[in-house]
């Protein structure tokens, strides 16, 4: 098969590009996790999200250092498998703690709310970001380039 011109910019790109690429991948995936997460417990959008913006801060100010310290952005994406899932599971596992934490403590909603908040980000943050990985392994992979 043929590579596409972005196919190959995206591999000729430096490692610190790619790098960048992402966390800033990884970060929208966790706020959109965080944001439905936030509309399908409390069915309204914008005043649910202003009412927990330290929440969304939390999630960032967290979850960033502890996948930088588990060497998410040094794995190549060609050699993914299980190993980065179960990796992706304990760092998701320890920002959705740190959400919980932040929920009861700062977080407008009862402890219930909290737990279920809790667990419904984890499905969609763990989804999302191994999801998003396989799905650039799988177009890179496509081409048979990488």
């Amino acid at each position: 098969m043929i590579a596409t011109g972005l196919q190959i910019q995206l591999i000729q790109l430096s490692r610190r590009t790619k790098r960048f690429i992402a966390i800033v991948s990884d970060t929208i995936v966790l706020l959109v996790a965080l944001a439905v997460t936030i509309f399908l417990l409390n069915g309204q959008l914008l005043s649910s999200i202003t009412e927990r913006a330290s929440l969304f801060l939390a999630v960032i100010l967290v979850a960033l250092p502890v996948f930088v310290q588990l060497r998410f952005y040094e794995a190549i994406i060609r050699f993914i498998g299980a190993q980065l899932v179960f990796g992706v599971l304990r760092a998701v596992s320890i920002v959705a703690l740190a959400l919980a934490c932040a929920g009861l403590f700062f977080g407008p909603d009862p402890v219930a709310s909290v737990f279920s908040m809790t667990l419904i980000f984890w499905a969609f943050a763990l989804l999302g970001i191994v999801g998003s990985r396989f799905v650039m392994r799988a177009y890179l992979m496509r081409a048979h380039l990488v």
